[in-house]
């Protein structure tokens, strides 16, 4: 009987056996899974990381490119502004040059004919007394010989 002991022992330790290759057979498909399962965990957990720092980094660099960008349509706007202040100061004094010219013309020919109409007395005056009919006075002939002296001066 001793023997059927240990026979029945035997054969329970090989069940036991058994039963223990079977589970440790499964064992690595069992590892590999959860080790699949927490690999994909990890890797969306990084993922998660990666593009919330990459979220963080990205908006301050859109943060900075707005600023940049409103600080050079500020400039812009400025340089805008001075440009067009220049072009009406110098339309404002393009008026009054045109002003000034105009006034300057009608007082030439204002001129003009008042030399004409002296030059014409200056011519009688220096004619002689016989085609008058009287004799100069002392001031036409001076001012006559001033004015023969004036054009020859100015003709080259």
């Amino acid at each position: 009987m001793g023997f059927i002991i240990s026979y029945v022992e035997l054969a329970v330790v090989l069940a036991l056996l058994i039963v223990i290759l079977r589970r440790l057979g499964g064992l690595p498909m069992h590892v590999s899974i959860v080790a699949r399962r927490e690999r994909a965990e990890d890797a969306a957990a990084a993922q998660t990381i990666l593009q919330e720092a990459a979220a963080a980094k990205v908006g301050a660099l859109v943060t900075a490119l707005r600023s940049y960008n409103e600080q050079i349509a500020t400039d812009f706007r400025e340089q805008v502004a001075t440009a067009n202040l220049r072009a009406r100061v110098a339309e404002r004094r393009a008026a009054e040059v045109s002003g000034v010219l105009t006034t300057a013309t009608e007082l030439l020919r204002e001129v003009r004919a008042m030399h004409d109409v002296l030059a014409e007395q200056l011519l009688l005056v220096a004619t002689p007394v016989e085609a008058r009919g009287r004799a100069p006075s002392a001031g036409a002939t001076a001012a006559a010989s001033e004015l023969d002296e004036h054009e020859k001066a100015r003709t080259p």
